[in-house]
């Protein structure tokens, strides 16, 4: 974890914009960073697994799914359905200003 923050405050210097952190899931982890960076933070998770509202309060800046959202559709094949299914599951929390939502128009 220190070597974490000791990378992520050397890219700081850099001038990067955000730092992104897949595979990190352990809450007290991305407290820890978030409370050691100024930099917003993007973890991955997955969309069947893993409960978005988890991670609104701990420091996220954004949650990326990766393959997560191709490999759940595969499974559903309707693409009709599929989007607007996934954008139903996220828009409580849209509406709560918790989320910004992506949204293809």
């Amino acid at each position: 974890m220190d070597q974490t923050i000791t990378r992520i405050k050397a890219y700081e210097k850099t001038g990067i914009d955000g730092i992104f952190i897949p595979g990190l899931k352990n809450k007290e982890h991305i407290k820890k960073i978030a409370a050691q960076t100024t930099l917003p933070i993007n973890i991955m998770l997955d969309i069947k697994e893993d409960s978005i509202s988890d991670y609104l309060n701990i420091g996220v800046s954004r949650i990326s799914f990766g393959p997560a959202i191709y490999l759940f559709y595969n499974e559903n094949k309707d693409i009709d359905e599929f989007y607007p299914s996934i954008l139903a599951r996220f828009a409580k929390y849209e509406e709560q200003d918790s989320i910004e939502l992506l949204k293809l128009t």
